[in-house]
């Protein structure tokens, strides 16, 4: 990976973090894991990390695309009762007052999750409003993205290769 795609990858989970927890600290419990997933191993890895560390996970997914390198899908990791629970295809969501974002699972699927600072907090169900407020979402990330947001003030945040 290209220091400019790590870059990338660290701008992109600072905005995130922004969005999911605000102006709270994260704590131990839960992190935000970002970079080249690579389809089902990746997910298999996911689970593996999530087990081992007792974390919950939300995890973004980077890949080149045709307008450069960027974040292509989420991906939530919970372990429960020692059984791992994945949802991918999942969507930032931003209400319309704009208080701190919440995951959305890929449509059809009723509920939707909240990130505590130290678990993923699942809600009953998803907001009427769900293309809307992806759209607010995505708007805000690219707005966070562009001016750089220090959250690492507020979080662990290391940069380091995933091994394969």
């Amino acid at each position: 990976m290209t220091t400019d795609k790590t870059a990338i990858i660290r701008c992109y989970t600072e905005a995130v973090a922004q969005m999911l927890v605000g102006s709270r600290a994260m704590k131990p419990g839960a992190a935000i894991l970002a970079g080249e997933m690579g389809g089902a191993e990746g997910r298999r890895r996911m689970g593996a990390i999530a087990h081992s560390s007792g974390n919950d996970l939300v995890y973004l997914d980077f890949a080149d695309g045709e307008d450069g390198y960027h974040l292509t899908d989420i991906t939530l990791c919970a372990v429960r009762d020692g059984i791992c629970h994945l949802q991918t295809d999942c969507r930032l969501y931003l209400s319309r007052n704009g208080s701190r974002a919440i995951i959305l699972p890929q449509p059809g699927i009723r509920k939707a999750y909240r990130l505590a600072p130290g678990e993923l907090i699942q809600m009953s169900s998803q907001p009427a409003d769900r293309d809307e407020g992806i759209a607010r979402a995505e708007v805000r990330l690219t707005k966070l993205v562009a001016r750089g947001v220090a959250f690492a003030d507020r979080a662990a945040v290391r940069t380091r290769s995933l091994a394969a």
